[in-house]
């Protein structure tokens, strides 16, 4: 063990019940790849990426009152400094931040989701979600958010590093956390910050699914699934909403179902399932049509929330888009065909658009495609409004590029925005308050 080789190693070195000590005697309190954070009651690890940067940064973290390096045998040295040589550090710092918080991922159920970005997020947010409901109070990292030990944080996992990722997780068992589900995201597996945990289950997202979960019945306000799970055949509603989601929704309940969870627990849990963020959202307020906020800003996922919508819907299909700047003129006109290939109207509106390009990119945007169906609005919470003020019952709006709570250019600001609560507002001002529908 690397942190043990450490112990080992260092002069004065040991563990006790008042933690490890480091060379000068002082108590270790967590190892950073950062030299800027090196300190007193620090361990440096030299990651091979920033050593090619900066060579002497393991110097720089020393002088700073680090207690120790883990590094790689090329890495410069002062004489006589405390330092263990790993043939990977980055290996190795994944396992001494598990080391040091006492492989917190054992005390876990710890389940991960790869596959493409768009089914990936799906699976592990409904994975997450189920756990929680069939009673298991679930950590997640996900690519926009996690979750862990009673804290949120509002930014993806592959911004932890190693350590932080432990920590996270010995919070979450301290806290009495029973499983986790972490989003295998590219930078997670290329920094090989998951190299020291234990999975009970991997899972392959596929948005075609695997069979478990079949709706039976689809509709706005929600599904009727028909589950199998190891040979027994349960039928159970659930508020998720679309072919897609009823598709992950499958795999996640396989998953759950293989590390244990009785079928039944599993069937039970589907009626207080959450929506996953972004995902064909609904925002109900007792309206006699569906209004639905969805993530996606690329062509294949409107493509599928739109598909999604069109057989949810009774009457028109109304959708709120807007091209994006940082798009190529391609990616917007793949978008636009998705657009006009489901919805019956389009109101392109701006999706952090500055004041003097939504015009040019709006008017591009539509082309050579129909004009009839098609409105032009630059203020996106009117255009939530004009949409949500046009619908009758039966149809389905869908917001699209603004599914979780993200930024939107506002003249020369850029402000937070939250698309659930200005459609929230919008069906307010048509005097739904609340209830079924």
């Amino acid at each position: 063990m690397v942190l043990d080789q450490l112990i080992g190693q260092l002069a004065d070195a040991r563990f006790d019940r008042r933690g490890l000590r480091g060379a000068r005697g002082r108590r270790v309190l967590g190892i950073t790849p950062d030299s800027r954070r090196a300190g007193p009651g620090i361990v440096f690890v030299s990651l091979p990426e920033r050593q090619r940067e900066n060579p002497f940064q393991a110097r720089a973290a020393l002088e700073r009152g680090a207690e120790a390096v883990i590094c790689d045998p090329s890495t410069p040295m002062p004489p006589r400094a405390a330092c263990v040589r790993v043939a990977d550090a980055r290996a190795a710092f994944a396992q001494a931040a598990a080391t040091f918080h006492e492989h917190p991922a054992r005390r876990l159920r710890v389940f991960g989701v790869g596959g493409d970005a768009e089914s990936r997020g799906r699976v592990a947010s409904l994975l997450a979600g189920l756990l929680g409901a069939c009673g298991l109070d679930t950590a997640w990292f996900g690519a926009h958010a996690c979750e862990a030990g009673g804290r949120r944080l509002p930014f993806g996992a592959d911004r932890l590093d190693a350590f932080e990722l432990q920590t996270h997780l010995a919070a979450h068992a301290k806290a009495g956390g029973a499983a986790c589900v972490i989003e295998m995201l590219p930078a997670l597996l290329d920094g090989g910050r998951l190299g020291s945990i234990e999975f009970t289950g991997r899972v392959t997202s596929d948005p075609e699914g695997n069979g478990v979960a079949v709706p039976e019945h689809l509709s706005p306000r929600g599904s009727r699934v028909a589950l199998d799970l190891g040979g027994t055949r349960l039928v159970a509603c659930t508020p998720i909403v679309g072919r897609a989601q009823v598709a992950a929704l499958s795999q996640a309940a396989q998953a759950a179902f293989a590390a244990g969870v009785p079928a039944r627990t599993i069937a039970g849990a589907l009626p207080r399932l959450a929506m996953p963020e972004g995902c064909l959202e609904p925002v109900c307020l007792g309206q006699p049509f569906g209004v639905f906020v969805d993530a996606g800003i690329h062509a294949a996922s409107v493509a599928m929330a739109l598909r999604d919508a069109r057989e949810l819907a009774r009457g028109r299909l109304i959708l709120v888009v807007g091209p994006r700047p940082d798009h190529s003129v391609a990616e917007r006109r793949a978008l636009a065909d998705a657009a006009f290939a489901f919805a019956d109207e389009v109101i392109v509106t701006s999706d952090n658009a500055a004041p003097g390009e939504f015009r040019e990119l709006a008017h591009g945007f539509v082309g050579t495609s129909p004009e009839a169906g098609v409105r032009f609005e630059p203020d996106r919470h009117e255009a939530i409004r004009i949409a949500v003020r046009s619908a009758s019952a039966g149809d389905v709006v869908v917001l699209a590029g603004k599914g979780r709570a993200g930024k939107q250019r506002i003249g020369d600001a850029i402000v937070p925005w939250d698309e659930r609560s200005h459609a929230r507002e919008a069906l307010v001002s048509r005097g739904y308050t609340g209830g079924e529908f």
